[in-house]
């Protein structure tokens, strides 16, 4: 059950932990993207422009890593709430 549990792709509409990555993301992007507008910098030039159409090239290199961070963060949150909560209810 926790391997299942545990599996994960990438996907918009992912279960758990992949939407808490994603939601972990989108808001480290986001203050990484406020903070280069803040110091007078533009975040649509990237160091490694992977997407014309993606308005926050710079914001999504300078973040990547910090993703580890969030990878962590999740990873922990999930162990303890969601794994401690399936193995309870498995054992009852």
């Amino acid at each position: 059950m926790i391997k299942q549990t545990l599996y994960f792709t990438r996907s918009p509409d992912g279960a758990p932990p992949n939407n808490l990555l994603n939601y972990g993301y989108a808001v480290l992007r986001a203050a990484m993207a406020r903070a280069l507008v803040g110091t007078g910098l533009l975040p649509t030039l990237g160091i490694f422009p992977r997407n014309q159409y993606n308005a926050y090239c710079l914001a999504d290199d300078v973040m990547e890593p910090q993703k580890r961070k969030i990878f962590h963060n999740n990873l922990n949150f999930f162990r303890k709430y969601v794994i401690f909560n399936i193995d309870e209810t498995d054992s009852q």
